[in-house]
């Protein structure tokens, strides 16, 4: 059913994209892996993983349009019969030097092998770079627990029971990331969701203790049935859970990755995440960010001093951590009052209102 729908979407990129804009087609992620999360809820298949598209455009120069087409053709994803698919398709579009630069994530590591072709030349996913997966950076761990935090922190989506139940699938994942994140900086990650659990039940890694131990080892046996975690599950309580667990690997693992070994502590490590005082870096960011947003050049330029001060992606992503961490007496009230006077400045500049938490979310959904 996924493959259908997939191959209906590309078949809609190419129509709706100029005419040999794109080189190829092809779906990574879990359904490129062949692990598609689904669940029969009351006679009808509810299936809770999304499409990584990739779509390969023909130049550099094809980019912009094919780009403009694809949001268009996401939001039309086709409809199957007796299936309802809670994730909305995600479609990247690059040029294939970008695509071959992509850095090395879990998701990213074995699209050679792992990947399921939509269209046009095959030869293109099959020539990506094959890496061991041994061999993504320390680093990549601390962001996929900031990423995982920042997907939780958005306001739940309890419209309906679905929603609840896509709640808690995030909420089961998100714990399953935990391993993931201590597998990488222990060089033992796999790509594969059935040989992570292999090598979780005979070799976890040394930095787990025995509460992150008995988490994870309940989040595989939960997601080997799907359809009885659903019936019982409380999705907020999974939230607070899984969010109280990210941010414990954050503090356990960050001592271990090379950009943030030897800062003492949490406020420390933060820091050197949110690039702090790292001014240059940090100004040509927000010059990028004028120009990707459409901010006058006169309003970035006055802002610029301040909001050089720390890197205005990073603080973005790492807000949800910031709060997880102060609100368990982690982080100092100085060290977050700052953190947060810097994304009051910098949403405001860029012409975010309302609430702080909700301009933060915004902003960082226009950029990513």
């Amino acid at each position: 059913m996924q493959r259908a729908r997939a191959g209906a979407i590309a078949r809609e990129l190419v129509a709706q994209s100029p005419r040999g804009s794109i080189a190829c087609i092809f779906a990574g992620g879990s359904f490129g892996r062949g692990e598609v999360w689904a669940a029969e809820i009351a006679g009808q298949l509810e299936v809770y993983s999304d499409l990584d598209i990739y779509v390969v455009a023909r130049d550099t120069g094809s980019v912009a349009a094919v780009s403009a087409a694809a949001p268009g053709v996401s939001s039309r994803a086709p409809a199957i019969d007796g299936v309802r698919f809670l994730r909305a398709p995600d479609i990247g579009v690059y040029a294939l030097p970008d695509l071959r630069a992509q850095p090395l994530r879990p998701g990213t590591i074995a699209l050679a092998v792992h990947h399921v072709h939509l269209y046009g030349d095959d030869s293109i996913p099959q020539s990506l770079p094959a890496h061991d997966a041994e061999r993504i950076p320390a680093e990549e761990a601390l962001y996929l627990l900031e990423n995982r935090l920042a997907e939780l922190a958005a306001p739940p989506d309890e419209r309906d029971a679905s929603g609840a139940r896509m709640e808690s699938i995030r909420a089961l994942k998100a714990m399953l990331d935990v391993h993931a994140a201590h597998a990488i900086v222990a060089g033992s990650f796999v790509p594969t969701f059935q040989a992570r659990a292999q090598c979780f039940a005979t070799d976890p890694p040394a930095t787990l203790d025995d509460v992150a131990r008995d988490d994870i080892a309940a989040a595989y046996r939960a997601a080997g049935d799907l359809a009885a975690l659903l019936g019982a599950s409380d999705p907020r309580r999974e939230r607070e859970v899984a969010r109280r667990s990210l941010a414990r690997a954050w503090r356990r693992l960050a001592p271990l990755v090379p950009e943030t070994a030897g800062a003492v502590g949490v406020a420390a490590m933060l820091g050197r995440r949110e690039r702090l005082g790292m001014r240059p870096a940090n100004a040509r960011e927000v010059v990028r960010l004028r120009r990707r947003t459409g901010m006058p050049a006169w309003r970035a330029l006055a802002a610029a001093a301040f909001l050089s001060r720390r890197s205005p992606v990073r603080a973005l992503r790492l807000d949800a951590l910031a709060r997880e961490l102060h609100a368990e007496g982690e982080l100092d009230g100085a060290a977050f009052t700052a953190h947060q006077r810097y994304l009051d400045r910098l949403t405001r500049t860029f012409g975010f209102g309302g609430e702080l938490e909700k301009r933060v979310r915004s902003m960082h959904a226009v950029i990513s």
